[in-house]
């Protein structure tokens, strides 16, 4: 049977399956291509991690629904990404209804603990990323987008399980147009 394609993911799928088979992968310590993105705007930045969130949710259902392949690719980011965004989006709910009730002061309170709970998830990736980084500043960009990220890979997510629903088959998601 023939597989649908994959919009991404597709290297770390590759050699899952070829482990599966009884390869082994081999990591090289050298460079061995340098990839250049080319993202410069804001709006193909959003749409890359959009195609990212798909494409990781269905590398995700993929080896989910194959249990001989002994792992579930990307899982935790998908997870991640929507505990993340579901998490944000419920307490800012509850606390625009709790502003809107009366109970100002509590809905404030919640909407900056949320807000206060991202900013906190930044910090933590900027000091793990810290030592791979050249610099502080560096780091801390890499933190913020990381946390930033999950609501573009979130709505790839929701993309991903919307087409599985109508059976619609993925199509690229460019992001350099």
């Amino acid at each position: 049977a023939r597989c649908p394609p994959l919009i991404a993911g597709e290297e770390p799928e590759l050699c899952l399956r070829l482990r599966r088979n009884g390869w082994k992968i081999h990591r090289l310590d050298k460079d061995m291509t340098r990839h250049d993105a080319n993202i410069l705007q804001w709006a193909q930045w959003w749409r890359r991690n959009l195609r990212g969130g798909y494409g990781a949710a269905d590398v995700a259902s993929r080896t989910a629904a194959d249990p001989a392949l002994g792992e579930v690719l990307f899982g935790t980011q998908v997870a991640s990404a929507k505990r993340w965004v579901l998490g944000t989006a419920i307490a800012l709910a509850v606390a625009l209804v709790a502003a809107l009730t009366g109970f100002w002061l509590a809905g404030f309170v919640l909407a900056i603990a949320a807000c206060g709970a991202l900013v906190l998830q930044m910090l933590r990736i900027a000091f793990g990323a810290r030592r791979r980084c050249p610099n502080w500043h560096s780091a801390l960009k890499y933190g913020i987008l990381t946390v930033l990220a999950k609501f573009p890979q979130f709505l790839g997510i929701r993309k991903y399980e919307r087409d599985r629903r109508s059976n619609t088959e993925a199509k690229l998601i460019e992001y350099k147009t």
